[in-house]
């Protein structure tokens, strides 16, 4: 799974798509790539909520095809706004305020901004396979650009001090090589 998340035509597909981002992989290690797995009879799957990074790929490793629930929904507003709404209404958001993102079945796959968009995957009531998904997070190879990785993501991660620091020093360390060498990376 990591060696996808670090492919140079897959990164450079998605950079095009993103239209004037070069990506890289993140450098935060929890994050880098990893699996969500869901079960019928959960409440949800993956509450409301906005990443850390700047980008994901979201695969759909399972056949969807009979399942009730298990789906993505974003929020359509900006963050703070439907943050607000979350806390207004208690996590159950009005459906005029929701979008269902329709995955074109198995191994199809979804690729978003995580840090602007608020989402979240509605409980599953049925299914005849867990619901897999695979998920792979980017980030602006500029290290000048905005920033959205925040420590209270990771802060109850074993790791997360660390994955945060090393985060911030790979940006650090970045902008002084561009700063010194006149040469953007």
């Amino acid at each position: 799974l990591q060696d996808f998340n670090r492919c140079p035509r897959a990164l450079q597909h998605l950079s095009n798509i993103t239209g004037d981002v070069e990506l890289i992989p993140t450098t935060l290690q929890s994050n880098y790539s990893h699996t969500n797995i869901g079960y019928a009879n959960m409440t949800t799957v993956d509450h409301f909520h906005r990443d850390s990074v700047s980008y994901v790929l979201i695969l759909l490793a399972s056949d969807m095809t009979n399942t009730i629930g298990g789906e993505l929904q974003l929020i359509e507003c900006q963050h703070e706004e439907a943050l607000r709404l979350i806390e207004q209404y208690e996590g159950k958001v009005p459906k005029e305020f929701i979008r269902s993102i329709d995955y074109l079945g198995s191994n199809s796959c979804v690729f978003m901004q995580g840090c602007p968009v608020v989402h979240g995957v509605t409980g599953i009531e049925s299914c005849t396979e867990p619901r897999i998904t695979v998920v792979d997070s980017y980030m602006s190879s500029n290290p000048f650009v905005v920033d959205h990785t925040r420590y209270d993501t990771f802060r109850k991660e074993k790791t997360g001090a660390l994955e945060f620091a090393m985060h911030k020093m790979w940006r650090s360390y970045s902008q002084i090589h561009d700063l010194g060498s006149g040469k953007p990376s």
